[in-house]
C-alpha cells in the first residue's frame, strides 16, 4: 500500500536555536498495523498525524526504542522508583479530563513556558492525544489521591509508544518524568511486548537528550535499528 506524503514549510527549530525545521506528514488517517509499520521507520503521532523531521542539514532527531526485555535500570533510575514508591499506578481509556488538562497547563507554564503548548485550549488538549482507531491509555499516578502524573501512551500489536508525558512540577525533586518511562517499560513487559517507543533523542537538547540513558536503547540510524549501550 503506499501512502501519500506531504512536507511542511520550514520553522523554526523547537528544540535546537538557530536552526529551521520541517517534517514529512502522512495527510490521511491509518489503521493500527500501519501504525507500527510507521514507528518502525522513525514516525511519530501527534494527534492524529503522524510524521517524522526532515531537516537536509541536520541530523540530530534520532528515534529511538527500547528492546524492554534487555533493559536494565541505572542507579539513578533505581534511586527513582524508589522515590516515587508512594505514587498509586492506575490506567484509563483516553479521554478528556479537566484534571488532566489542568495538570498539563501547570506543566507547560513551569517546564516549558515558552513552548507554544502553554497556549493549548482544551479543544487543542483533545486533539493532541487522541486518534481514532488507535489505542491509547493514560497511565495516571497519584500520591495520597492528588494526580501527580500522567502518561500518554498508545498499544500497539508490538510495542508501546510513549506519546507524551506531564507531571506536578512541584514533584520534581522525585524525577517522575525518569518513574513514567520506567512505568512504560514494565507496562510493556507485562503485556508481552518488544519495545518502548519513546521518539526521537537530540543529544544536544535539554529536553530530549535524556533518552540516551534508558540503556541499552536501539537508534534508527540511516533505516537501520543499531543496539546502542
Amino acid at each position: 500500500m503506499s501512502i501519500p506524503l506531504s512536507l511542511t514549510s520550514e520553522r523554526s527549530c523547537p528544540y535546537l536555536p538557530g536552526r529551521v525545521s520541517s517534517d514529512i506528514f502522512i495527510p490521511q488517517r491509518i489503521n493500527i498495523k500501519t501504525y507500527g509499520s510507521l514507528l518502525a521507520g522513525g514516525f511519530r503521532r501527534s494527534g492524529p498525524v503522524f510524521y517524522k523531521p526532515h531537516c537536509p542539514d541536520c541530523g540530530e532527531c534520532v528515534p529511538v526504542r527500547i528492546p524492554v526485555d534487555n533493559f536494565r535500570p541505572s542507579r539513578s533510575q533505581k534511586r527513582a522508583a524508589v522515590k516515587n514508591s508512594d505514587a498509586a499506578m492506575t490506567v484509563s481509556n483516553a479521554r478528556f479530563d479537566e484534571k488532566h488538562y489542568r495538570l498539563f497547563r501547570k506543566y507547560q507554564n513551569s517546564r516549558h513556558p515558552d513552548g507554544s503548548m502553554r497556549r493549548m485550549s482544551r479543544e487543542d488538549y483533545v486533539d493532541m492525544f487522541h486518534c481514532k482507531g488507535i489505542p491509547t491509555f493514560f497511565y495516571e499516578s497519584r500520591v495520597n489521591g492528588a494526580l501527580a502524573s500522567v502518561a500518554v501512551t498508545d498499544v500497539l500489536p508490538d510495542a508501546l509508544s510513549a506519546v507524551y508525558t506531564f507531571y506536578d512540577p512541584d514533584r520534581l525533586i522525585n524525577s517522575p518524568g525518569v518513574f513514567a518511562v520506567l512505568h512504560q517499560i514494565n507496562e510493556a513487559k507485562r503485556l508481552g511486548l518488544k519495545y518502548l517507543y519513546l521518539g526521537f533523542w537530540i543529544k544536544d537538547s535539554e529536553t530530549m537528550a535524556y533518552k540516551s540513558t534508558f540503556r541499552p536503547f536501539e537508534a534508527l540510524i540511516d533505516g537501520v535499528w543499531q543496539r546502542m549501550e
